[in-house]
């Protein structure tokens, strides 16, 4: 019995890693965008991709049922393991089926697009790209083809209400443009009118020139004796400038004067403050010095008075123990009188 398990468990695992390997490897290709056996090649719709994975499962599961050997219950656990591990590859190509299918509707979705943008657009054209469009989404997944159908009737509502609005702007205009053809029609009658004015008033303006010559003659003559009299105010004028500017040029000159002197006497002030400034913080300082040594002399006399004090105790003393030492020296001759008249022999007077 261990020696069948250990065959049938041998022969099913190597049957497991041969066909993942070859299963992996055609799952890969396709995932890449190659062309696999049958024609297939991304993209696909929804439903042929399903349906090419089944059948690719089911030729996996025949090959598998002919070459597995074992149990039955080996057999289903070592088929159960091949599945699993076929999954994430199938997700990968469920993955990159829709990649494809957005880069693939990328390019004829932009030329609808700009078909749509476009005021000088045909239908003619616009139904060859339209008719492609929907032929290559048949063919797509359903997650590109859902953005791609989204994206394309977006577009076209934008161009519905862009058109609904020019439309409206263009009947508003042509409104605009009757009020104004019966404005202009308006117009024209009073230009008749004012052309007809205008013949009436032309005998008139010949008889008005007539006078107007005689009005400009008389008002050149006017002209030209007030040139002359403004030439004499002129001159009058520009010699009480020149004498105005030399008064106004010695004012000037005096003014720089009296300025130079004030900024010299300025400057004066300023020195004098900062003097008076200098001397009054050495007046502070003087007083603050005087009050410390008032402070000093103060204390200079409290030190003296006890210096004295100690000075006089220290004389009483001195005087004390030289009294002391007077009698000292008068008790220690005494007794030397006294040990001079004491006889040699030893003997005592009476």
């Amino acid at each position: 019995r261990g020696a069948w398990d250990a065959v049938q468990h041998g022969a099913c695992g190597d049957l497991v890693d041969e066909l993942r390997g070859n299963a992996c490897a055609a799952m890969r290709a396709l995932a890449s965008g190659q062309q696999v056996a049958g024609g297939a090649q991304l993209p696909l719709s929804d439903v042929a991709l399903r349906a090419l994975l089944d059948q690719h499962r089911r030729e996996l599961k025949a090959d598998w049922d002919s070459r597995a050997i074992g149990d039955e219950q080996v057999r289903a656990e070592y088929w159960k393991d091949l599945e699993d591990a076929l999954m994430p590859e199938e997700e990968m190509v469920r993955k990159q089926n829709s990649r494809f299918g957005n880069q693939r509707l990328a390019g004829p979705l932009e030329q609808w697009q700009k078909w749509l943008a476009s005021d000088t657009s045909t239908w003619q054209t616009g139904e060859i790209l339209l008719d492609d469009l929907i032929a290559l989404m048949e063919r797509m997944p359903a997650e590109p083809l859902a953005r791609t159908t989204r994206t394309a009737l977006e577009g076209a509502g934008r161009r519905v209400v862009a058109l609904e609005q020019a439309l409206t702007e263009r009947k508003a205009t042509q409104t605009q443009l009757s009020a104004s053809t019966a404005e202009l029609q308006s117009l024209r009658e009073e230009l008749r009118a004012a052309k007809d004015k205008l013949l009436s008033l032309t005998s008139e303006r010949d008889l008005q020139r007539e006078e107007h010559e005689k009005t400009r003659t008389e008002y050149l003559r006017l002209i030209e004796d007030t040139r002359k009299k403004f030439d004499e105010d002129r001159q009058k004028n520009e010699a009480l400038l020149q004498g105005t500017n030399q008064n106004l040029l010695n004012q000037t000159r005096q003014t720089g004067m009296l300025e130079g002197k004030m900024q010299a006497l300025s400057l004066e002030a300023s020195a004098l403050r900062e003097e008076v400034a200098s001397l009054q913080q050495r007046v502070r300082d003087t007083e603050r010095q005087k009050g410390q040594v008032e402070a000093d002399r103060e204390q200079l006399k409290n030190d003296l008075g006890g210096a004295t004090a100690r000075a006089d105790e220290a004389a009483i003393t001195a005087r004390r123990l030289a009294q002391e030492s007077e009698e000292a020296r008068q008790t220690l001759a005494e007794r030397e009188q006294e040990r001079e008249r004491q006889p040699k022999c030893g003997c005592v007077l009476q």
